[in-house]
């Protein structure tokens, strides 16, 4: 039997890549420093920022601290400019 590659995002996780790349491009950081502080390979990253393979909750988490966001923003329909944003990475 062979194993079924994952399904793609669903709108719901297209929206949170959505909140993440406002989140990042308003950080001022590159891709690179956040999946890396996030722990994250380049591979695993940018598949589910192409919508590929939905984010986990832990990987959201994560993102979300190296960004020096609350997770809860890239949920919501706020803007992630209203989270707070930290360039520190």
């Amino acid at each position: 039997m062979t194993r079924k590659a994952g399904a793609p995002a669903d709108e719901y996780g297209l929206r949170i890549v959505e909140r993440l790349r406002e989140a990042i491009n308003r950080s001022g950081c590159t891709d690179k420093s956040v999946y890396e502080a996030a722990r994250l390979s380049s591979n695993y990253f940018y598949i589910r920022m192409r919508g590929e393979r939905p984010f986990t909750v832990n990987d959201i988490g994560a993102l979300a601290r190296v960004l020096g966001l609350d997770p809860l923003v890239l949920f919501t329909d706020e803007p992630a400019s209203r989270g707070q944003v930290s360039a520190e990475v």
